[in-house]
This record gives C-alpha cells, structure tokens and sequence, in this order.
C-alpha cells in the first residue's frame, strides 16, 4: 500500500508539469485571440466602399480638429454636398 502511494506522489510533479504546460498554452491562444481582435481586420477584408467611408470619416474628424470649432457640422457645411452622397446634409444643404 505504500508502493502505490509513493507512486502516486511520484507523479504528481509530472502531472503538474503538464497541467502548467497547458494552461500556458491557452493563456498563449488567448493573447494572440486578443491581439488580433484588437488590431482588427486586414486591410485586403474590408470592402472598398466601406473603406472609402472610413477614409472619409478620418478626413472629417482632421478637418474638425483643424478648424477649432465646436459644432461638427459647421465643418461639414464647408465642404461640397456631393461629398456626402447617400449620407446626412450639411446644414446649408438642409435648408433648401
């Protein structure tokens, strides 16, 4: 009876070895799932139109910060209409 214990205590740093090994590799899957998500996707997997949009967006945001105003859509009524083709208008737009 004592054989088999001293085997079973014999084991036990082999069976924590692997159990460690194992939770670092998902700790390991988990930082690269992590990562990628928050580098989000490639650049090739988004559709030009949408890609197109987002440009759009940024020049907006730039346009925004440069001019020092408050009030977003005083920048969009700046720019040309047709710019916004399919989106909301600029104020000046909005009145006519």
């Amino acid at each position: 009876m004592g054989l088999k214990d001293q085997g079973a205590i014999d084991g036990a740093p082999k069976a924590m070895e692997e159990d460690l090994k194992e939770k670092q590799r998902l700790a390991e899957e988990e930082a690269a799932r992590k990562k990628a998500a928050a580098e989000g996707p490639a650049l090739d997997a988004i559709p030009p139109e949408e890609l197109l949009e987002h440009i759009e967006a940024i020049r907006e945001i730039m346009a925004f910060q440069r001019s020092g105003k408050s009030d977003p859509d005083d920048v969009r009524a700046e720019r040309p209409a047709q710019e916004y083709r399919g989106r909301r208008r600029c104020r000046s737009c909005q009145a006519r």
